[in-house]
């Protein structure tokens, strides 16, 4: 320490230490910046890929509901007596179909497995039942009537 404090070039040596030691604490303080940066950088990685993982699995299960989802509604509908848990907004839907022609007599059972092999040919998997119901059309009845029963002979309404 003698010597540099009686040297000839005490300014030029005292400048030299105070800028060697502002120079270390810079690159100290600089080392301490990117370390926070690189810190702050893993945490939000890590937040993001925790993120995309989360959102990853919820897709999954989205998709895991959709495709089961759509498998029970491929499964054949069978009847219970037992009445059924019905989640908010789902509805059931009973479609009656009415129709009318005029033909020759004619097996009703036939006309019934007819009719079901058409639907399900149409792409109708889920129709329940068929009712046919044999109605006779010709001329009015000439005998009389009771009002109180209806009374059907000979193939007529009335």
């Amino acid at each position: 320490v003698a010597h540099f404090l009686f040297s000839d070039d005490y300014d030029n040596q005292l400048q030299n230490l105070i800028n060697s030691e502002l120079k270390r604490q810079q690159d100290t303080e600089r080392r301490i910046a990117e370390q926070i940066q690189a810190k702050a950088q893993q945490e939000i990685d890590a937040l993001k890929a925790q993120m995309d993982k989360e959102r990853i699995d919820a897709q999954k299960k989205a998709q895991e509901e959709l495709v089961k989802a759509i498998s029970e509604a491929k499964k054949p509908q069978q009847q219970s007596s037992q009445p059924v848990n019905i989640i908010d907004g789902d509805m059931k839907y009973s479609v009656t179909v009415t129709m009318e022609f005029n033909s020759k007599d004619m097996d009703v059972e036939k006309l019934k497995e007819a009719t079901m092999r058409k639907f399900e040919k149409a792409g109708f998997k889920s129709v329940a039942s068929v009712n046919i119901e044999k109605v006779a059309i010709g001329r009015p009845q000439t005998k009389s009537v009771s009002t109180d029963k209806l009374m059907v002979a000979d193939g007529s309404l009335f």
